[in-house]
C-alpha cells in the first residue's frame, strides 16, 4: 500500500482526518492491512479492546505517517511489549483505583515533586487538558526515586489516558488527543543533569513507542530566549506536522491560551480562574485570595458569551485605580 507522501492531497486529507464517524473506506483499508500483518499475535493473546480497536491502530498509522510497513512493525513491537511486561495488570490497577491517578502506585511519591494535572478539564475542541509545571519540579526529590518506579508510574498514567481517549473518540466520532501546557518558568541549567535527561527520555520513549499520536497541540509557556534559539535549530529536523503542534510562548502567553482553552479550565498560576477543591496542580496549593500591591497590575480573565453583561466593583482603602478591558476572539484549530 502506498505511503502517505505518494497519495494525492485529497487522499492524504482523508487518511489524516480527525473525523472517524464513520471512518473512510481508505482508512479502513490501511487499518485492516495492519491488523492482517499482526494476526499471529492478535490470535495468540487476549489483548484488550482499547488496544486492538480501529481507533488505536489509526493512531499508529498517523504517528508513522501512514507508512504501512513501519506502522505494522511499530504496532507489533507494542503488542510484544504489552505481553512480555504484562501491561494489562497495570490497567487493572488503574481500574482498582477507580481511574483516580492520585491512587495508582507511586503517585504519592511523584506528585509531591512533579507538579502536573493529566486532565484539568478540556480545551475548546474537547481535548483533554494536560498541564505540567516543568520549572517547578523538585529535581532533588524527583531523582531520589528509582527510574523503574518512574517508568511504572508513567505506564499507569498512559494506560489511563489511552483508554479514556479511545473511549471518548468512539463516543464523539472525533479522534481525541491532548492539549498540553508545559510551563518552563523557573527552568535553569542548574536543573539539568544526565540523570534527569535519562528520566525524561524514559517517559518520552514510552509515549512515542507504545502510545503514539496522543498530542493535539502543546504550548511551551514562559519560554526563555535560549529555548527559542534551540527551537530554531531543532525545527528543520522535525516533520512539519510535528512542528505545527508546538506553540512557543514567552511570558506574555495568557491571551494565546485563552483562544484555545476556556479560562475556567486554566489554573490561576497560568492566568485562569479555576480553583479546584483538591488543587489544580498536584503539589501546588491553590491561591484563595489575591493581593495587588501598589503600582502593580492584576489581570482577571473572564469568558463572555454573546448577550452577556459583565459588572465589576472595587473597594479601595486608599489611592486610585485604573481599569481597562481587552477582548480576544476564541477559535478552533485542527491538524
Amino acid at each position: 500500500m502506498l505511503p502517505l507522501n505518494q497519495r494525492s492531497k485529497e487522499e492524504q486529507q482523508v487518511l489524516l482526518s480527525l473525523s472517524i464517524s464513520p471512518m473512510s473506506g481508505l482508512q479502513k483499508e490501511y487499518i485492516s492491512e495492519v491488523r492482517k500483518r499482526v494476526e499471529d499475535m492478535l490470535s495468540s493473546y487476549a489483548y484488550p479492546e482499547y488496544i486492538t480497536c480501529d481507533v488505536n491502530i489509526l493512531r499508529f498509522l498517523r504517528g508513522n505517517y501512514v507508512d504501512i510497513d513501519v506502522t505494522a512493525a511499530a504496532y507489533r513491537k507494542m503488542l510484544l511489549w504489552r505481553r512480555e511486561k504484562n501491561i494489562d495488570e497495570y490497567f487493572k490497577r488503574v481500574q482498582e483505583a477507580d481511574f483516580d491517578l492520585r491512587k495508582v502506585p507511586f503517585a504519592d511519591k511523584f506528585e509531591k515533586c512533579y507538579p502536573v494535572n493529566y486532565h484539568h478539564g478540556e480545551d475548546r475542541e474537547g481535548h483533554f487538558l494536560d498541564i505540567r509545571l516543568l520549572g517547578s519540579v523538585d529535581v532533588k526529590a524527583f531523582l531520589s526515586n528509582p527510574l523503574e518506579e518512574w517508568e511504572d508510574y508513567n505506564i499507569y498514567t498512559l494506560e489511563w489516558r489511552i483508554y479514556l481517549l479511545n473511549k471518548k473518540s468512539m463516543e464523539t466520532g472525533e479522534l481525541q488527543r491532548l492539549c498540553c501546557i508545559q510551563d518552563t518558568k523557573g527552568i535553569g541549567m542548574h536543573m539539568v543533569s544526565k540523570q534527569l535527561i535519562t528520566f525524561f527520555k524514559a517517559m518520552t520513549d514510552l509515549t512515542v513507542n507504545y502510545y503514539p499520536e496522543t498530542m493535539h497541540v502543546s504550548f511551551i509557556t514562559n519560554a526563555p530566549a535560549v529555548f527559542s534559539a534551540l527551537w530554531s535549530l531543532a525545527k528543520p529536523m522535525m516533520h512539519p506536522r510535528t512542528v505545527k503542534k508546538y506553540i512557543i510562548c514567552n511570558s506574555d502567553y495568557q491571551e494565546t491560551l485563552y483562544k484555545y482553552i476556556p479560562v475556567q479550565n486554566l489554573p490561576v498560576v497560568l492566568g485562569g480562574i479555576c480553583a479546584c477543591d483538591e488543587d489544580c496542580i498536584c503539589g501546588l496549593k491553590n491561591d484563595e485570595h489575591f493581593s495587588v500591591p501598589i503600582s502593580t497590575s492584576f489581570v482577571m480573565p473572564i469568558e463572555v458569551q454573546k448577550g452577556e453583561t459583565v459588572k465589576a466593583e472595587w473597594r479601595l482603602q486608599q489611592g486610585d485605580i485604573d481599569f481597562s478591558a481587552r477582548f480576544c476572539r476564541c477559535f478552533r484549530q485542527s491538524n
